[in-house]
């Protein structure tokens, strides 16, 4: 009932109101942080499999898959922005994990890092993300 956050919904159309309720707020935010301390733990545990450089870049292919995901099962359209956007994100995280194409095993040697390289694709894709932001 009544006031901000009640659950009469919004003016009789059925649906919820646009302010969640208190006790709402406390179950997404324990569900979250409960998926992010798992998250956090997975990776700290992925660590006496693999090397810090390959878990880093495991974890940050989210992107990817909530694209993927998102396309299919809610059905959001796959566009060339947003497919853009996340190969830019993940391109830039590989150049700043392996420092990029050098001598030895991706590139491992110091001499070969690419740091404006890796700036210019993170600046990208923001950018990227921030106009399929406003199309939206």
């Amino acid at each position: 009932g009544g006031g901000a956050g009640g659950d009469a919904g919004a003016a009789g159309t059925g649906r919820p109101s646009e302010v969640p309720s208190e006790v709402g707020l406390v179950y997404v935010a324990w569900r979250l942080g409960s998926l992010i301390l798992c998250a956090n733990l997975l990776f700290n545990v992925s660590l006496q499999y693999t090397s810090v450089s390959s878990a880093t870049v495991i974890a940050s292919s989210s992107a990817v898959w909530t694209l993927l995901f998102s396309a299919w099962l809610l059905g959001e359209p796959l566009s060339l922005l947003r497919v853009a956007s996340v190969s830019c994100g993940l391109a830039g995280v590989l150049l700043v994990v392996y420092g990029g194409a050098g001598e030895g095993a991706w590139g491992d040697d110091e001499h070969h890092h690419h740091p404006h390289a890796a700036r210019a694709l993170a600046r990208i894709s923001h950018s990227a993300a921030a106009v399929a932001h406003r199309a939206e």
